[in-house]
């Protein structure tokens, strides 16, 4: 899955324009596939509760800054694997890990997000995976 929701001049927030120019050798497919890996990151996390690949189509100011963040914090992180491990700096590792306790946050339900959500077409409810029901309680007195 090729993505061209990020372009280049989102980068330098999170990344040095010569640094990531050293880390990709000039290779814009390097690009390309650090932000494939991301946005894959992100549909296997909220791809069953979000349209979350609608939202990768988006382009410019159309597009959802939380998801232009993740993808960029996610990005960022694949790249420098490219890189030996001490060279990598704290705060992308950091940035990486509470991108993906956030997204497992929203997909669990206990953080909201502003990226639509999956309508269930014949009912126009939401569509969830989350099942609720009443079993009976168990009971460990025998009498």
């Amino acid at each position: 899955m090729i993505t061209t929701f990020l372009t280049r001049d989102d980068y330098p927030s999170k990344i040095d324009t010569s640094l990531m120019d050293q880390i990709t050798g000039g290779d814009d497919t390097i690009l390309d596939a650090a932000e494939a890996d991301a946005a894959s990151a992100i549909i296997d996390r909220l791809g069953a509760r979000y349209k979350v690949a609608d939202e990768l189509t988006k382009s410019g100011d159309g597009r959802n800054r939380s998801l232009v963040r993740w993808m960029l914090n996610i990005s960022v992180y694949f790249l420098y694997g490219r890189v030996p491990d001490n060279d990598i700096p704290e705060r992308v590792v950091k940035d990486y890990d509470d991108t993906l306790r956030d997204l497992e946050k929203i997909a669990s339900g206990k953080l909201s997000c502003t990226i639509d959500r999956i309508m269930d077409s014949a009912t126009g409810t939401v569509a969830t995976k989350i099942r609720m029901g009443s079993n009976t309680p168990r009971s460990h007195n025998p009498y």
